[in-house]
């Protein structure tokens, strides 16, 4: 079985962060970049990242990547659910900053998708860390056929 999928970002252009404070508000919109979540069943669990170069395999891999950790947990301990499968996280180029790679400023349509990140520290802010959050567990879901639901704006 194999599932895909993927999960758009967003970009807070004035106000404060919900998930903080759920008294804050703001605007906040809809972008073309995603982060991308496939799952193919196996028999262990492998998480792989090649833009980040990571390859984690689990249980052994705990603490390598907090964000990676918390849904594995969350799909583990909270939905009782043995997560098993090679799953790929890709996230579009967009999330990351170009500046210093050779497409920058004038080939960026040249750039390959999902391309290997030359410097992790040269985030946009365009959410990448709640867009990668959001396609783990949808693809989780769908896997597993659990019966759980995200918030309704995921």
């Amino acid at each position: 079985m194999k599932v895909r999928v993927s999960a758009a970002s967003k970009v807070l252009v004035t106000g404060g962060y919900l998930i903080i404070d759920s008294r804050n508000e703001g605007i906040v919109l809809q972008t073309t970049a995603k982060f991308n979540c496939t799952i193919i069943a196996s028999d262990f669990l492998r998480i792989e990242c090649p833009q980040l170069h990571l390859k984690l395999d689990y249980p052994e891999a705990f603490g390598k990547n907090s964000f990676i950790d918390k849904c594995v947990i969350f799909v583990e301990k909270f939905l009782g659910f043995t997560l098993k499968g090679h799953i790929s996280l890709e996230g579009d180029n967009q999330f990351y900053s170009q500046r210093g790679t050779q497409y920058f400023p004038k080939k960026l349509s040249e750039q390959p998708p999902c391309d290997k990140i030359i410097d992790i520290q040269k985030k946009t802010g365009m959410g990448s860390s709640a867009s990668l959050v959001v396609a783990f567990l949808g693809a989780v879901k769908a896997f597993s056929k659990l019966d759980f639901h995200l918030h309704p704006y995921c």
